[in-house]
């Protein structure tokens, strides 16, 4: 739960961002590649992701699902209950999943390079 008006600022910078912390770090995290080539697709096409761009991803996430939460009175039940009015885009590397006694797990989407 949100509490503060420093945390509600800060997630809601973060809400009014949306993936732009991941595209930050994926900038800032990622070298080499060819000439022209942008970060993220280097980046897109490594086998995995930086853990500094995984974190912040996940961070993010956690942010809304804390925000849903504040704002609905309970969990989402996937990502898409995120998109748009809590996260402006759909994660590229983690999904939202639910267990059966209510509890909001962030894990890594099949194939997406965060493990």
């Amino acid at each position: 739960m949100l509490r503060g008006t420093r945390t509600a600022t800060a997630a809601l910078a973060v809400l009014v961002l949306g993936g732009c912390a991941a595209d930050v770090a994926t900038s800032t995290a990622v070298t080499g590649g060819e000439a022209g080539e942008a970060p993220l697709e280097r980046l897109e096409a490594a086998s995995t992701v930086p853990e500094a761009v995984c974190a912040a991803e996940v961070r993010t996430i956690e942010v809304a699902v804390e925000a849903y939460q504040a704002v609905e009175g309970a969990a989402p039940t996937d990502v898409g209950d995120l998109v748009p009015a809590y996260l402006s885009e759909t994660p590229r590397h983690h999904d939202v999943a639910v267990t059966a006694a209510g509890v909001v797990e962030i894990v890594p989407a099949a194939g997406a390079g965060c493990d």
